[in-house]
Formats: structure tokens, sequence, C-alpha cells
């Protein structure tokens, strides 16, 4: 089975789940003459998620794929740790791409929490980055429009349907904006109602705050050396426009 037991202390555990689009499933099958693409799958969904992009032929002729399950997702399984955040998300990274003898990877990365941990990942460990593509990059959301602790809250422990439902129809605004389209929509809905159970654990709300609050500082952006191509969202309830998220780069950087 394509899981990584990490090597981490004797009070922590993660058994990291991956998927690639070699003929094996597994890095065993990866085309030596091809870079790798290490995908790093948004929050509150799973690597499972990212099925078009394995299917792109655009990218899976040109590029060995491979995505990880975070901790808090999908099939990875882990210890809860009250130290767990972005910064050793970004450990997980490189921990699991050295036991998998992968090389320098490109990084691809949806969302507040999966390009949190892009950057630290690229800022602590350069040598196993060749760049970052970022769609929708951690500039500190605007939670005028959205009461965002409430929505996390109830994401992972609500017990009424009602409440549940609520949850899920909050977390599709957050993640696609206002006018998403139904088909999305329910397919969304239709992928959480299997996936749920996964995002009960006591460490999620934490996670969630800790990866989507944090506004990247200049002292990590200054760490940053990569080729980087940002790809922001026009219209977002929790992101702000991209003359704004510009704006707030350059004074950082």
């Amino acid at each position: 089975m394509p899981y990584v037991d990490l090597p981490n202390a004797h009070d922590d555990y993660a058994s990291i789940w991956y998927i690639t689009n070699s003929p094996s499933s597994t890095v065993g099958g990866f085309d030596p003459s091809k870079a790798t693409v290490l995908l790093l799958h948004p929050l509150f969904l799973d690597s499972t998620w990212l099925t078009a992009q394995f299917e792109d032929p655009r990218l899976s002729s040109r590029y060995n794929l491979i995505a990880l399950d975070a901790r808090h997702a999908g099939q990875t399984t882990s210890r809860l740790n009250a130290k767990q955040d972005s910064w050793t998300d970004a450990a997980d990274l490189a921990f699991t791409l050295e036991a998998l003898y992968i090389p320098a990877v490109h990084v691809w990365a949806c969302d507040m929490f999966a390009t949190s941990c892009a950057l630290r990942f690229a800022a602590i460990f350069p040598d196993k980055c060749l760049s970052l593509t970022l769609l929708t990059a951690p500039s500190g959301p605007d939670t005028s429009n959205c009461n965002f602790e409430e929505v996390v809250d109830a994401w992972c422990f609500a017990q009424e349907l009602n409440t549940i439902q609520h949850a899920f129809m909050n977390v599709v605004i957050m993640l696609c904006g206002q006018n998403v389209n139904v088909d999305l929509e329910d397919e969304l809905i239709a992928h959480w109602k299997h996936t749920i159970h996964r995002s009960s654990e006591p460490s999620f709300p934490s996670k969630c705050l800790i990866a989507g609050l944090e506004r990247p500082s200049r002292a990590l952006l200054s760490h940053i050396t990569q080729p980087v191509l940002l790809i922001h969202v026009q219209l977002s309830v929790l992101h702000p426009p991209l003359s704004r998220l510009i704006a707030i780069f350059r004074s950082q950087g």
C-alpha cells in the first residue's frame, strides 16, 4: 500500500498516504527523465480531489505527479499532536520525499492551507523545492463576510444533521464563492458525506486557524528564492482581491 511511516519522535506518529500517476501507483514507477510535481490538496479536502490534475495530459504526460494526504485528511493516520502546525506539515513533506528517495520537486498548492505549508517547505528545505505555484496564497483571510471560526467549529463538532448541512454549504461558499456551479456544489457535498468522519479529530479546528489565519512574515518570504507563480481568484468570500494580495506581498518582501 502507498503509505510512508515517518520516523518521528517517540511521542509522535504519522503514516502518510500518497498517490501517483505512475502505472504501479507508487514512486517505483516514476520516469527518472521527468521532473516531479508535488500537489498539495486544499483544506477540507484530500488527495482524491486532485483527479482533474492527475488526469490532465498536459501534466500527466510530462511530469511525475505525487500527492499526499495531510495529517488531518484522507487516508493518512496520525497521533494527535498539539505541536502540529504549518511548519511541521512542511517537515512531513520533506521527510516523506526523503523516505521515497524523490529528488527536488516543483510544488503546486491550492488554497490557504496548502500554500502556507508550501511556503514553509520552500523556506526551510530549499534543496528539495524547485519552484512554487500557489493558488490563493495566504495573505490573511478577510473574515468580514463569514465567521470563519464558527464555520470550522460547526464542521468539526456538529451533532445535528441540519447543522452539518449548514456547515457544508458555508464551506462550499468559502472554497468556491457565492455563485458556485450547482454540479460542483453537489459533487463537493457528496464527497464530504463519505469522508467527513476524518475531520472530527480534535486537532482540526486549531489546524484550520493556524494554517488559514497566519499571514506569511517578511522573514519567511526572505528565505524563498525559488521561482513563484501566484494564481489568485478575483471573487472570494474568504480572501482579499488580487490587488490587495500583491500589495501585501510587496510590503512583506
